[in-house]
């Protein structure tokens, strides 16, 4: 008899879970986008304080390309779409983009093929660079302009 068969007869065999963390973090993330969408419906970024304040607006005293994101989507939730445009104008012109990729998703799993996010590397380039200008174009017309977010 091999020593190894003996150790093996000695110990149990591993149970598999009946779920995979997998499944449970997609049944968690629902509930909690919608969630926090609700809590955007209800609770104003504006009048309320509860909400994470930008950490770079904090230090620098300039808006980042994100700073507005939040009271933009309060907005949209409400059907402002002029008001979120003025609030945060990069997040709501990229909000089809994400919706074309997560359809995109959507329907590659519902018809069970393998789908990935390549993104070519100039696209992630222009990508930064668009960030880049945003948020120096945003804050010279803030600062110089006058205008106000």
């Amino acid at each position: 008899m091999n020593p190894a068969d003996s150790i093996a007869a000695r110990v149990p065999p591993r149970l598999k879970p009946d779920f995979n963390v997998g499944s449970v973090a997609k049944l968690l993330l629902v509930p909690a986008l919608f969630g926090g969408l609700a809590l955007l419906y209800w609770f104003n970024p504006s009048q309320f304080g509860f909400y994470p304040r930008c950490a770079f607006y904090e230090a620098t005293g300039f808006l980042c390309p994100g700073c507005g994101s939040l009271r933009a989507t309060h907005q949209l939730l409400h059907g402002h779409l002029a008001t979120a445009f003025q609030l945060n104008a990069l997040f709501v012109l990229s909000l089809p983009v994400f919706a074309w990729f997560g359809l995109q998703f959507i329907l590659a799993k519902l018809q069970d093929r393998p789908h990935s996010l390549i993104v070519r590397p100039f696209w992630v380039w222009v990508g930064f660079a668009v960030l880049l200008l945003f948020g120096i174009g945003r804050n010279l017309a803030v600062n110089w302009l006058g205008w106000h977010q």
